[in-house]
């Protein structure tokens, strides 16, 4: 989400950011720690962008992504803060991490160091999903558009999503039920391991060709499909 800021209009935030980003303030292994070095003496600040509210990338049925979480409540440098997003990219089927743990293996748009073109996405992209939605978990840990980076460094489950992340659920001690598309509630952590909305029966996608669909949940059983960019299959429109 970081690196899309200048096409929908945060050009000014994307040179803060990157500008922060590339300043070598941090030593070692910690040149591009955006979350500020709160254990680092004298602390460094976090990336300006990290707590910076984003109307763009947020639900309104859900309010709290409108605030922003500060440091001292998750750990971080105390002038820092987090700001959220109901909104998370396409990883990919089934997990959405398969490009960090095998290069090339990312099967969608929007994963660890993506580098697919629109005119990679051969199954056309009326057909293929970019974007999906799922609300922060409660205690606010997940949900960070500005690096999130996920439950295992991908940014999974955190500002990207697979269509059946068992992998992801099994860490959070959930069964594999618990996976693809299905109405959530905010206070089960294992709602944090698929797609899902505020609103009823299902929830809003971006396709890859700009166009914005509501889906019912009932979409579930052809999700992995429409989660992969290359794989050939065909569907039809009455799940929308």
């Amino acid at each position: 989400m970081a690196q899309m800021l200048p096409y929908y209009e945060q050009d000014n935030l994307w040179k803060k950011a990157d500008g922060f980003a590339r300043s070598g303030g941090y030593p070692g292994a910690y040149a591009w720690w955006p979350w500020g070095g709160f254990w680092l003496s004298p602390q460094t600040p976090a990336n300006p962008a990290l707590g910076q509210y984003m109307p763009t990338l947020i639900c309104p049925a859900d309010v709290r992504q409108e605030n922003t979480l500060p440091g001292s409540a998750w750990g971080g440098e105390a002038n820092s803060s987090v700001a959220f997003t109901g909104y998370l990219g396409n990883g990919g089927a089934p997990e959405g991490n398969e490009n960090m743990i095998t290069a090339g293996k990312g099967t969608g748009v929007l994963f660890w160091k993506s580098r697919v073109r629109i005119v990679d996405i051969n199954d056309g992209t009326s057909n293929t999903l970019l974007v999906g939605e799922r609300p922060p978990s409660q205690d606010l840990n997940y949900g960070w558009w500005f690096a999130g980076a996920g439950w295992d460094g991908s940014g999974a489950g955190d500002v990207v999503m697979g269509s059946r992340m068992v992998n992801y659920a099994a860490s959070l001690g959930c069964p594999a039920s618990k996976v693809g598309f299905q109405q959530g509630n905010i206070s089960d952590p294992c709602d944090q391991a698929h797609f899902w909305s505020m609103h009823s029966g299902g929830g809003n996608f971006l396709m890859a060709d700009r166009s914005v669909r509501f889906m019912s949940y009932g979409a579930n059983a052809i999700l992995p499909q429409m989660m992969t960019r290359s794989g050939g299959e065909t569907f039809n429109d009455s799940i929308y």
